[in-house]
């Protein structure tokens, strides 16, 4: 028999020495002191400690023991990392575009739905990092420098063409040069550019964070060349994209101070004053694709704009091709700037007119579309074709429609034909691998104006309006082959078009009004090879409009440039044949999120309405 020997709760509780005993086969008898108080004498019952439950129990027990300092230094030195993103599922670090503010569209963006495929990451072992370069032989190295000289170097001349190749052949291990074969591979056509630009790619990297390029200049520009690699797209947050490289590189040139010019003795500033507005195109060309701030204030900047006079003078073509192209997406970073800030006022509005209006006109003559005098369109040069993108971009944007229930104006929609005529003269050239990552931007911004107009009877003719979707479809298609940018953006032209299927004539409210004459100022350069629409410029040069009544719910009449052979449309353009935008072609019903009133919703803003 077993007893316990315990205090009673009385006792306990005067902390005094307690005489009875407890057994699980007796009655206990009162303590000696609970006789004399004349209390009642009961058994102290202890608190006993929480015990964990039985699910945390359980995964504390499978949970592996925290890493010490004896075990991390047995861990191999090799491994290999393979992440890849999100297949059907959003993000649940979703990023920030604000791109719907400004790009043309009679629907919301959905940009959860843009998300909705899969992102790549990859990252080699340190052991394949440090022999990657070894392993390259001769030819790729060349072929790959080759292909950067041609595609690359042009919108970033910050060295020749001689130089980079003889950093292949003398210095292929260095970060700098590690960085061109990263941009070479990403517009070469070799079947192992991909593979090799993998490996190049996590050796810059790794080279950089671990700080073995001491030049700072050769560092932001080794973050410049990896701009090209952009593995994921806007969509998805990345420390692997051009937006984390870009602001990286923007970082590093505050601190050396780029952003003030550079001495006038100083051998190096015509190479600084290159890379600072390197760093502002950049910075244009992806606040703009993505909808978000600038990470340059230019007026924190006194570095004197780019001329012949003070920039590297390999090439005077290619400093003529650098300056105009800093230029023209400078004007388009200040547009969707003020855009998304809302400051779009009239003296706004006319200044990036007049901007607009200085740079077209100022080209110089190898880069012209067409010839000065005739018009005529000049011989096939891809630069001539993607120096003129970004400007009839900004046009686009600049006269997009102020509401979803209207059609875009005629300059918008003009503009978007000579940017699907571009990307139609890239497709048949096989130019489609020397773009930059922007373009797909580009191609989707005039997507959206097109598909918006062909919501209107008449306004764009079946052919036409086939045609424009086939390019934007093929376009993106061949885009996606290197850009994970490309997915987003062909999954919203997708539900636009599908939006637009559903959406009766009837509804609308109002039709394109004819060019003024200030509008036609932005197309005299150019002449109608490229234009599908171009006999609206041909009316309107002639004087000559036709009257056609305003579509149902409108009470007023609007004058419309119409080309002769014209047949007036059905309403709903039949596209259910084509591949790309078919019925088949969506994984997801629009019903589930398109509401029935959207096309009546107010979408955009009346930017022009802000004061000046």
């Amino acid at each position: 028999m077993s007893t316990t020997a315990q205090a009673c709760a009385s006792c306990h509780a005067r902390k005094v020495r307690c005489d009875t005993v407890y057994s699980a086969l007796s009655v206990p008898q009162p303590c000696t002191a609970c006789q004399k108080a004349g209390t009642e004498c009961k058994p102290h019952q202890r608190k006993r400690r929480r015990e964990a439950s039985p699910d945390y129990a359980t995964i504390q027990s499978k949970r592996p023991p925290p890493l010490n300092d004896d075990v991390v230094s047995v861990l191999p030195a090799q491994h290999t990392i393979h992440s890849r993103g999100p297949v059907t599922k959003a993000s649940p670090q979703s990023s920030y575009l604000g791109r719907s503010e400004y790009v043309p569209a009679h629907v919301p963006i959905d940009e959860e739905d843009a998300s909705r495929y899969e992102g790549h990451t990859h990252l080699t072992s340190s052991t394949d990092c440090s022999t990657v370069i070894s392993t390259i032989p001769s030819s790729m190295r060349s072929s790959l420098v080759k292909s950067f000289n041609d595609c690359c170097r042009p919108w970033m001349p910050l060295l020749s063409e001689a130089e980079a190749m003889r950093r292949a052949d003398e210095e292929p291990s260095s970060l700098l040069t590690t960085a061109i074969f990263v941009a070479g591979s990403k517009v070469s056509t070799s079947p192992k550019a991909v593979e090799v630009g993998t490996q190049c790619y996590a050796r810059a990297r790794m080279m950089f964070f671990a700080e073995e390029e001491p030049d700072v200049l050769q560092v932001i520009m080794a973050l410049i060349f990896l701009q090209w690699w952009n593995p994921s797209g806007p969509e998805h947050v990345s420390i692997h994209n051009s937006s984390f490289w870009l602001r990286t590189a923007v970082g590093l040139a505050h601190q050396i101070g780029l952003h003030r010019e550079p001495s006038p003795k100083a051998i190096d500033g015509p190479l600084r004053r290159a890379i600072w507005w390197t760093l502002v195109s950049r910075d244009c060309q992806i606040a703009t694709s993505h909808g978000r701030p600038r990470a340059i204030n230019i007026i924190d900047s006194d570095v004197r704009p780019l001329a012949l006079a003070n920039i590297n003078a390999v090439d005077d073509d290619d400093n003529n091709l650098f300056i105009s192209f800093v230029n023209i997406t400078h004007i388009l970073g200040d547009l969707t700037e003020h855009c998304l800030r809302g400051t779009l006022g009239a003296q706004q509005r006319m200044t990036i007119e007049e901007r607009l209006l200085h740079w077209i006109k100022s080209l110089p003559t190898p880069l012209r579309l067409h010839e000065r005098d005739t018009n005529r369109l000049c011989a096939y040069n891809f630069t001539s074709r993607h120096i003129h993108v970004p400007y009839f971009v900004a046009i686009t944007i600049l006269f997009h429609q102020k509401r979803s229930n209207e059609c875009p104006p005629m300059p918008s929609l003009l503009a978007a034909s000579f940017i699907s005529g571009i990307f139609e003269e890239y497709l048949d050239w096989g130019a489609m691998t020397a773009v930059s990552p922007a373009s797909i931007f580009y191609i989707f911004t005039a997507a959206l104006t097109q598909i918006s107009s062909h919501r209107y009877a008449g306004v764009t003719p079946p052919d036409i309006a086939a045609r424009e979707l086939q390019i934007a479809e093929m376009s993106l298609s061949e885009l996606k082959k290197r850009f994970a940018t490309a997915y987003g953006a062909e999954r919203v032209v997708r539900q636009t078009v599908h939006a637009m299927r559903k959406t009766p004539t009837a509804s609308l409210t109002r039709a394109p009004t004819i060019l003024t004459e200030q509008e036609l100022e932005f197309f005299k350069p150019f002449g109608p090879e490229l234009c599908h629409h171009w006999y609206v410029i041909q009316a309107a040069r002639s004087g000559l409009a036709t009257a056609l009544p305003s579509c149902q719910g409108s009470p007023q009449q609007e004058t419309y440039m119409t080309r002769p052979e014209v047949v007036q449309m059905d309403g709903n353009l039949n596209i259910d044949s084509m591949p790309f935008f078919g019925t088949d072609a969506m994984a997801t019903d629009l019903d589930a999120w398109l509401p029935d009133d959207a096309f009546e919703r107010l979408w955009w803003r009346d930017w022009t309405s802000q004061p000046g």
